[in-house]
């Protein structure tokens, strides 16, 4: 008869849920998880607290023991932004009372003066107004930008402007 392979226990199952869900990249939350456990147990004297830190979070003993030497350092932690290929997570722009009526007046006073508005002149004054963050030489951030923008002049009911076609002859 064939033997059966053990069945994988609570524990285990638990373990590789985590691994599986968890984000490779290191959070900031996962990142004050290392400092809170490490100095537990440096309050502790616990011998190797760095790894048995890391052993205890599933994590690389080197990145624990670097996030605590930049705590040490700074006092705080320090994460990068997501990775993304367009950077539209970094120039996503959230739809706020305050961003809604910054808009709005911006559109409202070139509107007085009969100026034409697109998006790319909305983009750029949010960015005057450090509100949106992109680079300007750079195209995929522009472009990211340029259409988080449209999303959100769209979600405002702003139409999208179309040249006027020329009658031509008939």
């Amino acid at each position: 008869m064939a033997s059966r392979p053990p069945q994988p226990t609570d524990a285990d199952r638990a373990i590789a849920y985590v691994k599986k869900s968890r984000p490779r990249q290191v959070t900031h939350h996962e990142m004050l998880d290392m400092i809170f456990v490490n100095a537990m147990l440096r309050q502790d004297d616990t011998p190797k607290a760095s790894r048995t830190a890391a052993r205890l979070l599933r994590r690389k003993p080197q990145l624990v023991q670097e996030v605590w030497k930049i705590f040490l350092e700074t006092g705080g932690t320090v994460t990068k932004p997501d990775p993304t290929m367009d950077m539209s997570t970094r120039t996503r722009l959230p739809m706020t009372p305050t961003i809604v009526s910054i808009i709005q007046e911006f559109v409202r006073l070139r509107r007085q003066d009969r100026v034409r508005t697109v998006a790319k002149d909305v983009a750029h004054f949010l960015r005057a107004q450090r509100i949106l963050c992109f680079d300007p030489e750079s195209d995929l951030s522009t472009e990211a930008a340029l259409w988080s923008t449209q999303r959100v002049l769209a979600k405002l009911g702003y139409k999208r402007g179309k040249k006027k076609e020329s009658l031509g002859l008939r």
